[in-house]
């Protein structure tokens, strides 16, 4: 399959993420992993962590966990202690396009999502949608299209709720059981905050309530942008431990910051 593979080396423009030697390494890995059609789960817009979480939970494959001792950094197998932070992320773009080239074999992949109507990057420019999407929709030389289901598991009651996107876009079938007003509810309220902020914020919004009383609340009473993210950072991780709470998690124990100290990091 190897030899496939490079044969569409250039389609896939893995030339540009990986040398010969390290597509052959994770293509071999691959072989090794991911031994059941159907099992793998991509991902956009989410927190990895979370996205980790919920395959783990229904015996999935995320890349991370295919690509095993490859992506651990405590492993030596892994190369990224030998490369600089471009260098890796482009190493992890062609690790991507080399998953989505062996989910393409099988007939589903299902992809986790923010609800809709943001379910993927405004600016396309996310790697699900820059490579893994692109090879992923291509023709197959069978003649058949592979089908991509998409999960809105941040959403209370749909953690497992699933539709088809591709071929056919049954997203009307998701919003008559779930709705999508809240969802439309919550976009217009995040279109003057940050975008580093937003992205991790939006699609926590469903998940609770609370988070909407006290994001609204924030906005309305604070003036500074400093001061307004305190409240959004405080607002976040009321959310992340309800969330964790509804999932049969513990939240994490946070011991009392000094004034002033940052205590909130962007998740990776």
């Amino acid at each position: 399959m190897f030899a496939d593979l490079l044969d569409r080396f250039t389609d896939a423009e893995l030339s540009r993420y990986l040398t010969t030697e390290e597509a052959r390494e994770i293509h071999e890995q691959f072989e090794r992993t991911l031994t059941q059609p159907d099992m793998q789960v991509m991902w956009t817009g989410v927190p990895r962590e979370w996205v980790q979480y919920w395959a783990d939970r229904h015996h999935m494959w995320t890349l991370t966990s295919a690509m095993g001792p490859l992506m651990n950094p405590k492993s030596a197998s892994c190369s990224k202690k030998h490369k600089s932070l471009d260098e890796w992320s482009r190493y992890v773009r062609g690790a991507s396009a080399i998953f989505a080239l062996h989910v393409k074999s099988g007939e589903t992949v299902t992809v986790l999502a923010r609800p809709p109507p943001t379910r993927t990057n405004p600016t396309g420019r996310s790697t699900y949608q820059e490579i893994e999407e692109l090879i992923l929709k291509s023709p197959q030389g069978t003649g058949r299209a592979l089908r991509i289901d998409m999960v809105h598991f941040t959403v209370v009651g749909a953690e497992r709720a699933r539709y088809q996107v591709w071929p056919n876009d049954e997203v009307g079938s998701w919003s008559q059981s779930y709705g999508v007003a809240r969802a439309l509810g919550c976009t217009s309220l995040w279109q003057n905050v940050s975008s580093r902020l937003s992205c991790y914020f939006v699609f926590l919004i469903p998940v609770s309530s609370t988070l909407q009383h006290s994001s609204a609340m924030a906005m309305t009473q604070t003036r500074s942008p400093q001061g307004l993210n305190v409240k959004l950072v405080s607002a976040i991780r009321g959310a992340f431990d309800e969330w964790l709470i509804c999932h049969g998690r513990r939240p994490k124990k946070r011991e009392p910051s000094p004034r002033g100290e940052r205590t909130w990091k962007r998740p990776r």
